[in-house]
């Protein structure tokens, strides 16, 4: 068995040796080999309408949803929130609300009770993505 300290000054050895010999640095990776992993699936958005779980690219864009946002705590002084907002079903389908978020925004809705933030975060993005209903 040999130490990996002596396997890497071997190396560098062998490298200086093949350097001056050919003149060209070769290249040799020491990291082990792992095989294929098998990648999870990928989580698509899903609507429930009249009870059933459906696609939401299957849901006409003019459809009312509501759009769920997970803010971790990103702060100390703050907790985990879930916001439930509702948006037309091309807002969730294309990914407009994550632009409208900003650090000035989760510091004011963070710091209120959970309705009044939910109520000021829906204002926020109707007003950005000039949504005229609720």
């Amino acid at each position: 068995i040999i130490n990996c300290s002596i396997m890497f000054k071997l190396y560098k050895l062998w490298a200086k040796w093949k350097m001056t010999k050919t003149g060209i640095k070769p290249q040799f990776d020491f990291r082990r080999k792992r095989g294929k992993r098998c990648r999870g699936g990928l989580n698509f958005p899903i609507a429930f309408k009249n009870g059933k779980v459906v696609p939401l690219r299957r849901v006409d864009n003019n459809v009312i949803v509501t759009h769920r946002i997970n803010v971790p705590r990103l702060k100390s002084h703050w907790e985990s929130r879930d916001f439930d907002l509702k948006v037309p079903a091309y807002v969730s389908k294309y990914n407009l609300i994550q632009p409208l978020i900003t650090w000035k925004l989760l510091d004011h809705i963070m710091k209120v009770p959970l309705r009044q933030a939910t109520a000021v975060f829906q204002a926020h993005v109707c007003f950005h993505l000039k949504l005229h209903y609720t």
